[in-house]
């Protein structure tokens, strides 16, 4: 018995409303995750105030049957605010994936918007780059950061909105590390007489035959992250995690470690080239 064709299919955006349909869409489609664990996704991408608020959804005559996830905020670019919009799970149900490609046209309307794929499937990559995506991140460069030489007089301090080290910062910075601790990453402060510079880290899964590892999701650039690899890598090797990931074009000058060409490409489009140490308000720290 085959189904009947919907009289019509919509693309809009998605509403408070549509929240449980959307959940057991992306549930249906990305079976490695739980339905719990999309309704605690959309419950996160409630709390950042930029619009969209969560993406689009494909609407087959009430039905909710193809979902495209953005993660919309204005960061922090030398001080000025640009926007940012971060494409994740992207998918539709097997009869409607025909109609996938309009999440996306109606997604990419904002030209002052940069707009980022961090975690593209291999077999859309043609499909994105027709879009006019391009690759800023080719590669992972995989740190021992532990065996950088410390920099005389540095410390690392877990962030604390109270202490005196976060007074340094920006009030951006203080509110991202906020934001990104309440999320359950680390959020980390080194000082040194130079000032005192914001680092935001995951706590990375086993990855084929490496170690358990951190990953960078945020520092204002790689200069601070050599400057800190020493301490931040005695932090993670205490918790049995020696290896950083660091998204990145080739070898990192003056960071131990080795490049892995073609790990974890990132994709963007728009005016504004993300840096390959800013990850922050993205679906790695999200979801």
């Amino acid at each position: 018995m085959t189904r009947n064709a919907p009289d019509r299919i919509v693309c809009r955006e998605i509403e408070a409303s549509d929240l449980e349909p959307v959940a057991r869409c992306l549930a249906r489609n990305f079976r490695r995750r739980s339905l719990n664990f999309w309704k605690e996704a959309l419950r996160r991408l409630a709390s950042p105030p930029a619009a969209p608020r969560f993406g689009y959804l494909l609407d087959a005559d009430g039905a909710v049957v193809g979902v495209l996830l953005q993660i919309a905020h204005a960061s922090d670019l030398d001080g000025a605010p640009g926007p940012r919009c971060n494409f994740s799970s992207w998918c539709a149900d097997a009869a409607y994936r025909g109609f996938a490609l309009s999440l996306s046209r109606r997604a990419l309307r904002g030209a002052e918007v940069t707009y980022i794929n961090l975690t593209p499937a291999p077999h859309t990559i043609p499909i994105i780059e027709t879009f006019g995506f391009k690759s800023y991140a080719k590669g992972v460069f995989v740190a021992t950061p532990w065996r950088n030489a410390q920099t005389p007089g540095a410390r690392l301090v877990e962030f604390d909105a109270g202490a005196p080290e976060s007074a340094a910062l920006s009030a951006w910075e203080r509110a991202m590390l906020a934001d990104h601790q309440r999320w359950g990453l680390d959020a980390l402060i080194g000082v040194s007489r130079e000032g005192a510079t914001p680092f935001v880290l995951r706590r990375r899964p086993l990855w084929r035959h490496w170690l358990p590892a951190a990953q960078l999701i945020y520092s204002r650039d790689e200069r601070d992250l050599v400057r800190f690899a020493h301490l931040i890598g005695r932090h993670y090797l205490r918790r049995g995690r020696p290896r950083l990931f660091v998204n990145a074009n080739g070898p990192i000058a003056g960071l131990a470690g080795q490049y892995v060409p073609g790990r974890d490409p990132r994709y963007f489009r728009g005016p504004a080239p993300p840096a390959l140490t800013d990850m922050a308000y993205t679906e790695l720290a999200l979801l």
